[in-house]
């Protein structure tokens, strides 16, 4: 009986448990605080929409501007079905601006947008 039990309450775990790779996070929203603004999911196309600049010097638009070859290098980690979100937080002065990449319930990527500190006298 009580080994009946036992594999009974293994299975009902596993339903709620979901393993990530070692160097991904689990994604939930409740994991970021409430200092975070979280919106998405987003496509890449959505992404990519949203952050097409000129980068000084250039004639064309592309995305991410002066960023666009790590933007094209991180896109190629990028597999179908992923999910983009952007978070946004401020501190103080201080304020933060990315997007992640979740796979199935795992963060698999950061994309970091910006980071600002503002130092006033």
């Amino acid at each position: 009986m009580k080994k009946y039990i036992f594999s009974l309450l293994l299975l009902f775990s596993s339903d709620y448990t979901y393993a990530c790779e070692a160097h991904a996070k689990v994604w939930s929203p409740e994991n970021y605080s409430d200092m975070y603004v979280i919106n998405g999911p987003y496509s890449i196309k959505e992404v990519e929409i949203k952050n097409t600049y000129t980068p000084a010097g250039h004639n064309e638009r592309v995305p991410f501007g002066v960023s666009n070859k790590k933007w094209e290098m991180f896109k190629k980690l990028i597999a179908p079905g992923d999910q983009f979100f952007n978070i946004y937080s401020e501190f103080g002065n201080d304020s933060i601006e990315k997007y992640i990449v979740v796979r199935g319930k795992c963060v698999v990527g950061e994309y970091h947008l910006s980071t600002k500190v503002i130092i006033s006298n």
